[in-house]
């Protein structure tokens, strides 16, 4: 969409669900401003701005982030409670 701000610095964050989560980004990359804890995207506006196309909690088009595959290996014969699929969980 398209918002009439003046001409400055403005911080913004992407969110979804009417704030049920957000993006976390990294404090100290080149797109985020860090005040009091809380890292928000900021830019700065002078004149009619179209933003970059970025990857939700990156600074960069999602077609430059670098991925890489990870083989998670788990032995489970010591494992004596009923399961039928172990799993890997984090924040991947």
């Amino acid at each position: 969409g398209t918002k009439t701000l003046a001409a400055g610095s403005w911080q913004y964050k992407f969110a979804y669900d009417a704030w049920t989560g957000s993006e976390n980004l990294i404090p100290g990359a080149p797109c985020t401003v860090t005040i009091d804890g809380f890292t928000n995207r900021i830019s700065n506006i002078s004149s009619d701005t179209v933003l970059p196309v970025v990857c939700y909690g990156s600074c960069v088009d999602c077609e430059d982030v670098a991925v890489y595959d990870i083989t998670f290996q788990v032995n489970m014969n010591e494992v004596t409670d009923p399961y039928t699929t172990p799993e890997v969980n984090g924040t991947f």
